[in-house]
């Protein structure tokens, strides 16, 4: 098996109203670092998130989407 690793990456877990986006990103000294989850709501923040996303560098998203 080969362990892939994506340095700038985020989660987005997508709910009715809102999804939760958290961020990981190497920092200044080499090592990991992590933003703090971040509530969005759907319709004003979409931009906000994707800026965010860009400001960190990410490259690759993941999305979970559960319910009806």
């Amino acid at each position: 098996m080969v362990e892939v690793l994506y340095p700038s990456c985020a989660a987005i877990d997508v709910h009715k109203k809102t999804a939760v986006a958290a961020v990981s990103y190497p920092d200044q000294r080499g090592g990991l670092g992590q933003a703090d989850p971040h509530l969005f709501h759907h319709d004003r923040d979409l931009q906000a998130m994707v800026a965010s996303f860009l400001e960190k560098g990410v490259t690759h998203v993941a999305m979970e989407s559960t319910g009806i």
